[in-house]
């Protein structure tokens, strides 16, 4: 196979009943196998270490981490809000602002 400049080959031994629940979903979403790979360690380097270490040591099941992403997901989400409805306090608090 032929590799762009950007890219590298990886090559892992993989849990086998991992593996068949990623090939059987993959082919049922016609994901393809590169692009699934790559969007998982994209992922992964992006967790905090704390978090990976625990996933690493299974201290931190696949149910607890959706979980928490959950938990990160909504803590934003509200965090926007309030972002959102303090620009929008203090822009109707400006002096001679039209609306």
């Amino acid at each position: 196979m032929a590799y762009q400049n950007n890219e590298k080959s990886l090559n892992a031994d993989i849990d086998s009943a991992v593996f068949d629940a990623f090939e059987k979903q993959r082919k049922e979403r016609t994901q393809v196998k590169k692009g699934a790979v790559t969007a998982a360690l994209r992922l992964w380097v992006s967790l905090p270490e704390a978090v990976q270490g625990r996933l690493l040591n299974k201290t931190l099941s696949e149910s607890a981490f959706i979980e928490l992403l959950n938990e990160i997901f909504d803590e934003r989400i509200e965090a926007g809000r309030q972002s959102g409805k303090a620009l929008l306090e203090h822009q109707k608090r400006r002096p001679g602002q039209k609306g």
